[in-house]
């Protein structure tokens, strides 16, 4: 999906793990963009803030530089940003 001002960006991983949420999301039509990999998350967050981030699984898997850009954007751009830890028990 193509992002707006005004999007949801789920990173994930295994993006299978985020498509569920992905489609409840736009089912309450919300914008939302999908990210793997850290290049994409931080190109994506750079073009355009989304106004929430979600974290898809275990946040030690990424790197510190992009909690730190991730952090910041949350910041400076009036961003939230939520990690969600199991998507098959939600934990927030």
């Amino acid at each position: 999906m193509r992002s707006t001002p005004g999007y949801i960006l789920l990173l994930s991983k295994q993006p299978y793990q985020a498509s569920g949420l992905a489609t409840l999301l736009e089912r309450a039509n919300c914008s939302v963009a999908l990210a793997s990999t850290e290049d994409q998350a931080l190109t994506q967050t750079i073009r355009h803030s989304p106004f929430l981030i979600i974290l898809v699984g275990n946040h030690h898997l990424w790197s510190q530089t992009l909690m730190k850009a991730l952090r910041h954007c949350a910041n400076t751009r009036h961003t939230t940003l939520v990690a969600l830890t199991d998507v098959n028990a939600p934990s927030w």
